[in-house]
């Protein structure tokens, strides 16, 4: 339930910025668009370190994988300096979490968390001006990212750091909110009738602890992700 009206919340946040289009003047229209993708999340500080050291010491053969998932999103874009300035909000799915393989007297064994967020990222993209129907553009901006749902494989077979990390208690250890900070590039491609496919390359980084537990704390989101859609109007 709590899923859903984050979904719902995002959505009306973007359609809201959507329907800003009337406001503007009218060398500003309004792009709205969908687009999909794949990404590749780990995490960073200097809990993640302390936590794999201490494994490469207690477990034997241990290889830290960072997690490839898919994403997709919504998104709507309009200029705020027609030709150089614009603004992008997005409602996005993303998967941050890290795999653990290592060997046991069983054998090779995968531990593995991960979270589950909708993603809220408010982008100012600078455009590159070029002739021609190709438009590239770079763009940095905050994101708050919702946590849906967080999940564990294998934490038992942790010889340590894994108490708290049961399926049964680990929601309570996970936070709710995440803020990041996003940044990358991209290249729209003009049709005929103005509206566009576009390519997305760009990193996320997480401020905030992901989990309040002793032994897994000081560790935030990293996340690479690429990304191509499809708008539809023009900023002119």
């Amino acid at each position: 339930m709590r899923a859903l009206h984050c979904l719902f919340i995002g959505i009306l946040i973007v359609v809201k910025f959507s329907g800003a289009q009337d406001t503007l003047a009218v060398n500003r229209s309004v792009v709205f668009g969908v687009k999909a993708g794949f990404l590749v999340s780990g995490f960073w500080g200097n809990g993640i370190r302390r936590f794999e050291d201490h494994l490469i010491e207690t477990v034997d053969d241990l290889t830290s994988r960072s997690i490839f998932f898919g994403t997709g999103g919504l998104f709507c874009s309009w200029g705020i300096i027609p030709d150089f300035i614009s603004v992008q909000p997005e409602l996005v799915y993303l998967r941050t979490g890290k795999n653990w393989e290592f060997s046991t007297e069983q054998g090779r064994v995968t531990a593995k968390v991960h979270n589950d967020y909708l993603a809220l990222p408010l982008l100012f993209k600078m455009l590159i001006p070029l002739e021609g129907k190709v438009l590239p553009y770079a763009y940095l901006g905050p994101q708050i990212m919702v946590r849906i749902n967080t999940a564990t494989d294998n934490f038992s077979a942790l010889p340590s750091n894994s108490d708290a990390f049961e399926s049964s208690n680990i929601s309570k250890n996970a936070n709710l909110f995440d803020f990041g900070i996003c940044t990358g590039f991209g290249i729209d491609f003009l049709t005929r009738s103005k509206n566009r496919w576009l390519l997305d390359l760009r990193y996320t980084f997480g401020t905030i602890n992901l989990f309040d537990t002793e032994g897994f704390r000081d560790i935030r989101n990293s996340v690479f992700s690429f990304s191509t859609g499809f708008g539809w109007g023009s900023i002119q």
